[in-house]
């Protein structure tokens, strides 16, 4: 009796693995081959070589599964969990790996014939799909999302091994955030195949009112913020009237920033007079120790002189005008101009936007000098007029300067909830 149910085990797996049975019956049975099928061996695993892993209905199935999965050459099949690993190497690749598990079976797929996977034969499904017989049509079912495809999520790295080339719908895989942001962010496979992430969030001030809601006894002075529009660059700010509602950012400055309008006039080049009557009143000297930024754009707010010292009437930050002559035709007269400005950000941490650009006011001026040094960090102007000069266009732009190496120390640093 024992030997004509084995015999008609076999029989049924030689008519399964040939089509020549129904698949579905196939699925209810097949635990019945595991034993019976040749190019099947037990006890082994191949490694490091997983496209996918995915719970089946058995071995058969596993099979189908690697016949519908572009790629898949060999499967290991988790007789226990009906667990199938479909597999990017097969047992004659040189570099192949396999280990001793009990519980799992391996094979090949080049010895299962085509005519099990039905309609999907030689189908041409994309990567993270699985080919599926729907009737008399192939569906490409999607699988998983490719690990190829994973994000690269800004300032974070990832936190998890993965060795699959896929993985499954539902899968999360988690990523390290940088210092300054939450330590984890995370990438998720969906429905569609793709993945979609949640970036690091920020856990150091964006603002001086982010660092007064972070440290609500905080007092004037200097904090490291990030800002986002920035790629959350890393900046010293000097926060100022941190007792009001509305506190404010400066830029605190490490070398002399300052302008002058001369008392003088030299209209003809012919010998220096008192400053020319139309002019009178607009002379004066400013130097600056802070200059306030809005930190959404690093604009400069060049009207405000809370931390300037003032003698007269002194020019905005970055402009530089004069009354000492007339300039012909866009041309320096021989005697020159005395209008200037100089802006040193060395050691803030910024420089001078490269695009920004100067244009000339007033009547007949000019730009006599316009120099950048240190990369665009200091800015020597002499413009000139009568009366007139050059001022920045538009806003008065500053950009990060990567160069700049600032003591962590020399500011306090909040992490927020």
């Amino acid at each position: 009796m024992r030997n004509e149910i084995s015999s008609h085990v076999r029989v049924f797996c030689y008519l399964v693995l040939h089509g020549l049975t129904i698949l579905e019956f196939a699925e209810t049975s097949e635990y019945m081959c595991t034993d019976n099928v040749p190019f099947v061996e037990k006890g082994i695993k191949m490694l490091n070589a997983e496209i996918l892993s995915t719970n089946v209905s058995g071995l058969m199935t596993c099979a189908r599964y690697c016949l519908g999965k572009k790629y898949c050459v060999s499967f290991n099949y988790n007789s226990e969990k009906r667990q199938c690993d479909l597999n990017y190497k097969s047992s004659n690749n040189t570099d192949a790996q396999v280990g001793s598990f009990p519980s799992f079976l391996f094979s090949d797929i080049q010895h299962w014939p085509q005519r099990l996977s039905a309609v999907c034969s030689n189908h041409l499904c994309p990567l993270n799909t699985i080919c599926i017989p729907d009737g008399d049509a192939p569906v490409c079912k999607v699988s998983g999302c490719l690990t190829t495809d994973l994000p690269a999520v800004p300032h974070a790295v990832l936190n998890t091994t993965v060795s699959a080339r896929e993985l499954p719908i539902g899968t999360i895989v988690k990523y390290m955030c940088e210092s300054d942001f939450h330590p984890e962010a995370t990438a998720s496979c969906g429905l569609s195949g793709n993945w979609s992430y949640t970036g690091c969030r920020l856990a150091v001030p964006s603002s001086c009112l982010e660092v007064k809601q972070c440290g609500p006894s905080s007092a004037d002075g200097e904090y490291w913020i990030r800002l986002p529009n920035f790629d959350f660059y890393p900046i010293r700010i000097y926060c100022h009237n941190m007792t009001s509602g509305n506190p404010e950012e400066f830029l605190t400055l490490h070398h002399e920033n300052y302008g002058i309008y001369p008392s003088k006039t030299n209209r003809h080049c012919k010998g220096e007079t008192y400053l020319y009557q139309t002019c009178e009143g607009r002379q004066g000297e400013v130097w600056y120790s802070k200059i306030r930024v809005d930190p959404v754009t690093m604009y400069v707010s060049v009207d405000d002189t809370t931390y300037a010292n003032i003698s007269q009437t002194p020019p905005k930050y970055g402009h530089a005008k004069d009354c000492y002559g007339s300039n012909e035709d866009l041309k320096v007269r021989p005697c020159g101009t005395k209008g200037e400005f100089i802006i040193d950000l060395r050691g803030t941490g910024w420089i001078v936007s490269k695009d920004q650009q100067w244009v000339t006011v007033g009547y007949k001026s000019v730009v006599e000098a316009l120099s950048r040094s240190s990369e665009g960090a200091v800015i020597h102007l002499r413009c000139g007029g009568f009366d007139g000069g050059c001022i920045p266009k538009g806003w008065l732009a500053l950009a990060p300067n990567v160069l700049d190496n600032i003591n962590e120390s020399s500011a306090v640093k909040y992490l927020c909830n």
